[in-house]
């Protein structure tokens, strides 16, 4: 299941994505800028076109040439129990601890 807010945004009026963090930014209509965050320069989008935000760092979000809709879409993320979350190579990297340090004399 996923979270969507459809934004419009307005040229000269930069809209900052502090709390949209590993979302998807669908353009939808009009053309938007880009900047900030992890983004190395400026990213122009155009309808359809998307961009994944950053995990960190600020991103600026700015319509050109007149108004544009952007979606941010995010996914709901269910918590799983550690022992799912754990890999395969570090549970047996930590099983292997264990079993020799109980064994240690």
């Amino acid at each position: 299941m996923s979270i969507s807010r459809t934004l419009l945004l307005h040229p000269d009026l930069p809209l900052r994505l502090d709390a949209a963090r590993d979302a998807e930014l669908h353009v939808e209509s009009g053309i938007v800028w880009i900047t900030g965050g992890e983004v190395v320069g400026d990213l122009f989008l155009a309808a359809g076109d998307s961009y994944c935000t950053p995990c960190a760092g600020r991103v600026l979000v700015e319509a050109l040439r007149g108004p544009a809709a952007v979606r941010l879409e995010r996914a709901q993320r269910r918590v799983l129990p550690l022992r799912f979350k754990m890999s395969e190579c570090f549970r047996r990297a930590l099983q292997a601890r264990l079993s020799s340090e109980w064994m240690a004399p």
